[in-house]
């Protein structure tokens, strides 16, 4: 994993993913934001514009327990669901917007693709 709080070039970053998990630029994100299967959100946003260096950003619970990220889009900071954004990128569906997320096993740190659905 990246260490904390340090900027890194995208091979590094690549090379950083945990073994076996895939990942995407999370839509509609300019390629700013990747995401893995795993539920790692990496940035290349720093400040407030967008760099060739990468970092790993820490989800925080909300107070009900899900892991979110903050992502600047469209030069506003949006606070997004760590869970959602997985489906979302890997698992799109029509109208996402009008169905909810769920993990499989009922543990709100468990991002994992195979861990989540629909519904």
């Amino acid at each position: 994993m990246p260490r904390k709080n340090k900027s890194i070039s995208f091979d590094e970053m690549i090379n950083e993913i945990p073994f076996g998990e895939k990942w995407a630029y999370i839509p509609n994100t300019d390629d700013a934001y990747i995401i893995t299967t795993g539920g790692n959100v990496y940035s290349s946003i720093s400040k407030i514009k967008k760099t060739n260096k990468w970092h790993k950003l820490e989800p925080r619970p909300n107070k009900t327990g899900y892991r979110r990220v903050t992502l600047r889009i469209n030069d506003e900071k949006k606070d997004k669901f760590v869970h959602r954004l997985v489906l979302e990128t890997f698992c799109p569906i029509e109208n996402m917007k009008n169905y909810d997320c769920a993990h499989l096993d009922d543990n709100k740190d468990n991002n994992n693709l195979n861990n989540l659905r629909w519904m």
